[in-house]
């Protein structure tokens, strides 16, 4: 074999392991555990006065192609389907659905961040999402990402445009600006597993 098949056979092959790296990197499916913590605006702990009234803890399921929310005493809170791309949430003791396409809130103006952060041993880039209402920094890490591309037709709630933004990454730490308090939410446990379908099945959800 001559030098140059050596060194072409060699670029090939690292070629295909580079683009099986990154179809791996970005088929994460698992279980991610976020606490929450609330700071006012002069730097004072309210978690305890503000946690049990907007959520504690978020249990967060996703597989290549759907997800589900959890709060902290095992209420679902959303459910998202890409196979029909519907967005399910609970209203008044109902599962209400909208559609993914559904443009809501407003798209947000992306601002490009510096800052990292390092969750659960993960080092993370981050960006910024400001809106009319508050300003969201994302701390996202390329170890736990989804295709962008699966989602891209769930525009509610701009999670499309968050996944192109983070090329996939998913949030291991979101920290939310309003104009009274901010919001922390921070991965606490992740772990990688095969979720059974019957998770992201909405009937289970609408008989409780």
């Amino acid at each position: 074999m001559t030098k140059h098949s050596v060194v072409k056979n060699g670029a090939v092959f690292l070629v295909a392991l580079f683009s099986l790296t990154f179809l791996s990197a970005q088929d994460f499916s698992g279980y991610i555990l976020y606490d929450y913590k609330y700071i006012d605006s002069l730097g004072q702990d309210i978690t305890d006065e503000m946690g049990e009234k907007l959520g504690l803890k978020q249990h967060y399921y996703i597989n290549g192609t759907d997800y589900v929310v959890f709060d902290h005493h095992d209420n679902m809170q959303q459910l998202y389907n890409s196979k029909d791309n519907k967005y399910y949430f609970p209203f008044k003791g109902e599962v209400k659905v909208v559609s993914g396409d559904l443009a809501y809130p407003n798209s947000p103006k992306i601002i490009e961040s510096s800052h990292k952060a390092t969750i659960l041993g993960h080092e993370c880039s981050s960006f910024v999402f400001e809106t009319a209402t508050n300003t969201t920094t994302y701390y996202y890490s390329d170890d736990f990402s989804v295709d962008p591309d699966v989602f891209s037709g769930h525009r509610f709630g701009n999670w499309a445009t968050y996944l192109q933004s983070s090329n996939g990454g998913l949030a291991l730490k979101i920290v939310i600006e309003k104009d009274h308090y901010t919001q922390i939410l921070e991965a606490v446990k992740i772990e990688e597993q095969t979720i059974d379908q019957s998770k992201f099945d909405v009937a289970s959800y609408e008989s409780k």
